[in-house]
């Protein structure tokens, strides 16, 4: 049993907050059950927030996936089991891998609910969580461009680093730069346990 996991433990530790959740559902996620373990991890994510808290998912691969809403929802009972249903009729890998139209998203997600008053009024999040595979991502514009937009809307990025193989150098960037947190995640580990 870990409290870590409960609502009041996240609630009293962090207070109301606004969480996007962007996962990586290309295809090199089906590598050693990565997409599983992102999976769980999401679902987790979304077990320790409470009514006061405002959150959505969006899941990628070359593009964006799919979102489950176009701006953030409140953390109600019905919400969270809305929310996990969609997240097990998704699926978890295929395709390439592309940082940047989640990222934008994500942005747009947060513009949009903040405008409409879909907000905790509190922290912003974003947890990202990939096995850090696009070569796309990289130059010091795109991390320039990441930090504008944070510093915008005062959003902190917790990266997630799957896999043994995983390129760690552009997630931990992203998570270093912009008041966050990265955690490495090796094959086989329980990311929702990170």
């Amino acid at each position: 049993w870990d409290p870590r996991a409960r609502p009041w433990y996240a609630a009293g530790a962090t207070g109301p907050k606004d969480v996007i959740i962007i996962a990586d559902v290309s295809g090199s996620m089906g590598t050693s059950d990565r997409h599983t373990l992102a999976k769980k991890a999401v679902m987790k994510i979304l077990d320790t927030m409470t009514w006061k808290d405002f959150a959505t998912i969006i899941l990628f691969n070359d593009g964006v996936k799919a979102a489950y809403s176009p701006e953030l929802v409140p953390m109600t009972d019905n919400n969270r089991l809305a929310m996990k249903s969609w997240c097990e009729s998704q699926i978890w890998r295929g395709g390439g891998t592309n940082f940047e139209k989640p990222l934008t998203r994500a942005f747009e997600i947060l513009a949009r609910s903040v405008s409409k008053g879909e907000t905790s009024m509190c922290q912003k999040v974003i947890m990202f969580l990939t096995d850090g595979q696009d070569p796309s991502y990289g130059s010091d514009s795109h991390y320039s461009e990441l930090s504008t937009q944070a510093t915008k809307y005062d959003v902190f990025m917790f990266t997630y680093s799957l896999g043994s193989d995983a390129d760690i150098s552009k997630v931990k960037r992203m998570a270093c730069e912009n008041r966050g947190v990265f955690y490495p995640v090796p094959d086989g580990a329980d990311l929702a346990a990170v």
